[in-house]
């Protein structure tokens, strides 16, 4: 017999940027008040992966197939998706510095 969730309570959709670790602790929250447990949040993550993040999370699960690795805990994946992130805001905050530096101004 399958559980029955006793309320649902979803988790905002995540296309990328900075504001992943808020992201993942509102899931965990929702996650937590459904009662999911470890393997059903790994299942249900990338139902609220959009767009870059989605396109993250493909390569990282095809790395890891292709490699033979095993399928990583809840806190490896939160922990590799918060480092992804953080890559591609730098290299944006990067960017944004370069640009402003060739037309003349400080502001980042």
């Amino acid at each position: 017999m399958s559980k029955r969730l006793k309320m649902v309570i979803c988790s905002p959709k995540y296309t990328g940027g900075c504001y992943v670790n808020l992201l993942m602790e509102e899931f965990d929250r929702a996650a937590n008040a459904n009662g999911l447990e470890e393997k059903q949040k790994l299942e249900m993550l990338p139902n609220f992966l959009i767009d870059s993040a989605k396109g993250w999370y493909r390569v990282y699960v095809d790395e890891l197939k292709n490699s033979g690795a095993n399928a990583p805990t809840w806190t490896i994946l939160k922990k590799k998706l918060s480092e992804a992130v953080e890559v591609v805001a730098s290299s944006l905050k990067y960017r944004v510095m370069l640009n402003n530096r060739k037309q003349g101004t400080n502001a980042v």
